[in-house]
């Protein structure tokens, strides 16, 4: 069986990383979505359902934390009729703003492209917010790194097993009334 998710990383997870190196996970980009270098004000539409394709062909995808595409992702599951997609928020916990504002930082450092610099500002500038904003967005459920030592596929292949084993107890309990 092939695992269907979608991750909302935060900037510096490790999203292109892990994708780089696991045939498993697709880093879904958003910075490209533009045309002539305009974003359209309904890019993210398209990305979500870009998204959606490619998770429910058997993918782990993963996507931005942007606000808005977390609030339409759920609508778009619900009106394709698709259930089996499991979705959740990848992020550090708001101790680690100060490692995570180095961590980008030298990744910057290490190689300064324009999605590099667009995650060092936004770490920089807005890491705490962001990091709140996440932890209340309850509609999701929540991988938070406490210490800046984790194994990203590691730790999200064990919480999709996990979301598998309770969806596969739900399934079974509506079947049982």
């Amino acid at each position: 069986m092939k695992i269907k998710a979608i991750i909302f990383g935060y900037p510096g997870i490790g999203k292109s990383t892990l994708a780089r190196n696991n045939k498993d996970f697709i880093d879904l980009e958003s910075s490209v979505f533009k045309i002539d270098g305009v974003r359209d004000p309904n890019w993210y539409k398209v990305y979500v359902d870009m998204a959606i394709h490619i998770a429910d062909s058997g993918r782990i995808v993963f996507m931005s934390t942007h606000p808005w595409t977390r609030d339409y992702i759920l609508g778009r599951l619900e009106e394709k009729g698709i259930k089996d997609i499991d979705v959740l928020l990848v992020y550090p916990d708001i101790s680690l703003k100060d490692f995570w504002v180095q961590k980008v930082s030298s990744r910057y450092e290490d190689n300064p492209s324009s999605k590099n610099l667009t995650a060092l500002n936004k770490v920089k500038n807005d890491f705490e917010e962001d990091i709140k904003g996440l932890e209340q967005d309850t509609r999701f459920e929540h991988l938070v790194f406490k210490t800046p030592y984790y194994r990203l596929d590691d730790d999200i292949y064990d919480i999709l097993f996990k979301l598998s084993i309770k969806n596969l107890r739900n399934k079974q309990s509506m079947e049982v009334k």
